[in-house]
């Protein structure tokens, strides 16, 4: 770990350094988007973050009236505040927040490419993935809450397969109540990450049915083979602590938009709110037809993702499909799943297509592993060599993968300005 996360760290500071202000993907994808913040050119929409700090500092008198994107999204005017001096700059605070976040969800990648594979260079390759991906270089520099959305929404993933909070026996060493801490806790994480951006229903959704829709599949299992009465009992387990989960999240979750919308201020302006898109896509398959609507909404997912994950990343991303373990490559699937369909049916950009990105990488970052392996084999086979020269070997097709990702993503730096400009002006 500590070389991933050191190249990870590395990485993140070389886009601090390069892609803001001028050099930053919304400056040269569309210009006209940017404000001047304390000096620094950013995206204009940085005031809602802005708004949520200086409420959260309780500088002046609370507004009456206030939008649902500066209330609900409120992660980063959180650690944004958090990280921010009496008096000290806002532009300088999100940039702290925003590289702690960023190195945390290279942290996450890597520990759910090491748990999908148990291979060294994989987990390598996502943590690499994490700290040189488009999303999170697109925002760098950014007062906004997208880059806090990709992290929460990656850490949570992470903490719940290092918890293990499902499914886990009886016979717990640690304690028959451990279990039912751990999902309340997991619940507890998807609330918060639900108020980074707005991705708790589908990280909920994916977790009901990756998690109980597996523990369905061991049941039917188990009882087709003789043993449907211990079956029954891990099933029982397994749903009783994703209800715990659900409540855990449910209750704060539901408890603050009340306090926001009933105690706290007057209104609630609904922006960038899902149930309104969601709304008018009930309309659009009334007007258009569900075939139709139905074709459009996969041609959003078509034109959008490259832009959130380039060909190189994509490419690595079906190899990781064929090489993972099928419960792994389920996982993976289930999550670029629930993600692209939350984004295809509320805001189908590429930035809201990224927040997929933890599954896709997952299963790039098995692609990059297994070409590794294969380069170690077909190199010991054709020449020969110690276990040192199968290293190189292998260390080598793990660097011209992965270098050929980061030159993409940074391909802005020698006048290619195609993946920033479809972030910021195609979107």
């Amino acid at each position: 770990m500590p070389a991933a996360m050191l190249c990870a760290a590395v990485l993140i500071a070389f886009h601090i350094v390069v892609h803001r202000d001028a050099g930053g993907w919304v400056a040269r994808g569309n210009l006209r988007d940017t404000s001047v913040l304390e000096g620094h050119l950013v995206e204009w929409e940085w005031h809602h973050v802005g708004e949520a700090v200086a409420l959260l500092e309780a500088h002046g008198q609370a507004p009456a009236h206030i939008s649902s994107q500066n209330v609900y999204r409120l992660a980063a005017a959180y650690l944004t505040a958090l990280a921010r001096p009496p008096g000290g700059s806002v532009y300088d605070a999100a940039l702290v927040a925003t590289a702690i976040t960023w190195l945390g969800a290279a942290w996450a990648l890597y520990t759910l490419a090491w748990l999908a594979t148990g291979s060294r260079a994989a987990a390598f390759a996502g943590a690499v993935l994490a700290g040189g991906g488009a999303g999170y270089t697109a925002f760098v520099g950014n007062v906004d809450a997208h880059q806090f959305g990709y992290a929460a929404a990656a850490l949570w993933l992470a903490a719940l397969e290092r918890l293990q909070a499902f499914g886990r026996s009886g016979t717990d060493p640690h304690g028959p109540h451990r279990p039912w801490l751990r999902a309340a806790a997991i619940g507890l994480w998807l609330c918060a990450a639900g108020y980074a951006m707005e991705i708790g229903y589908p990280l909920l959704a994916i977790a009901l049915a990756f998690y109980g829709g597996r523990a369905l599949l061991q049941y039917g299992h188990a009882y087709r083979a003789g043993k449907g009465a211990a079956a029954w009992r891990e099933l029982y387990r397994t749903v009783l602590q994703l209800a715990v989960m659900v409540v855990a999240f449910a209750i704060p979750y539901f408890g603050y938009r009340f306090l926001a919308e009933r105690v706290l201020f007057q209104s609630v302006v609904a922006f960038n709110d899902p149930a309104t898109y969601i709304r008018g896509q009930v309309v659009a398959v009334q007007r258009d037809g569900f075939p139709l609507w139905l074709w459009q909404r996969w041609e959003s997912v078509a034109d959008h993702w490259l832009g959130a994950f380039p060909l190189p990343v994509t490419l690595l991303a079906v190899l990781g499909v064929v090489v993972l373990p099928w419960r792994w490559r389920l996982w993976a699937l289930t999550v670029v799943a629930g993600m692209v369909a939350a984004a295809a049916l509320t805001k189908p950009l590429v930035r809201d297509f990224y927040l997929a990105h933890p599954g896709v990488y997952v299963l790039a970052a098995a692609g990059v592993g297994a070409l590794g392996s294969w380069a170690a084999r077909i190199g010991t086979v054709m020449i020969g060599g110690t276990p040192a020269v199968r290293d190189v070997l292998k260390a080598s097709a793990v660097v011209v993968a992965l270098g050929a990702v980061l030159a993409v993503t940074n391909a802005d730096l020698w006048g290619n300005y195609w993946l920033p400009a479809f972030w910021w002006a195609h979107q």
